[in-house]
């Protein structure tokens, strides 16, 4: 196996790991849970590594950065168009959303 089917295998996985996060936004309507300081700030890392493979013309890291810098803008649209998040209800259903009692993390859903 070479080194830049290595890379390019890398960079595969490492941009796929963006696609369950993007898929449960989209579906959730909600990326409250994503803070705005890490999104910029991985998005800002990821097209200095996308400058530097250009500079380099390093394939791998030109396709994997090009793609994740696409699939980290959906992520900043969703976020930037998406509602706020509802607190509505009684106190104690605010208090379970804000400390998280009764948050089932395997279905995203309070239990």
């Amino acid at each position: 196996m070479s080194i830049a089917v290595v890379g390019l295998l890398a960079g595969a996985l490492t941009t796929g790991a963006w696609l369950p996060q993007l898929h449960r936004t989209w579906r959730s309507r909600s990326a409250h849970d994503l803070s705005w300081a890490y999104l910029l700030t991985t998005t800002t890392g990821i097209a200095l590594w996308l400058a530097y493979g250009l500079f380099t013309r390093d394939v791998a890291v030109i396709a994997a950065n090009s793609v994740t810098i696409m699939l980290l803008s959906g992520q900043i649209a969703l976020k930037a168009l998406g509602p706020a998040p509802s607190l509505g209800g009684d106190a104690s259903q605010v208090g379970q959303v804000l400390l998280g009692e009764g948050y089932c993390g395997c279905c995203d859903v309070l239990a």
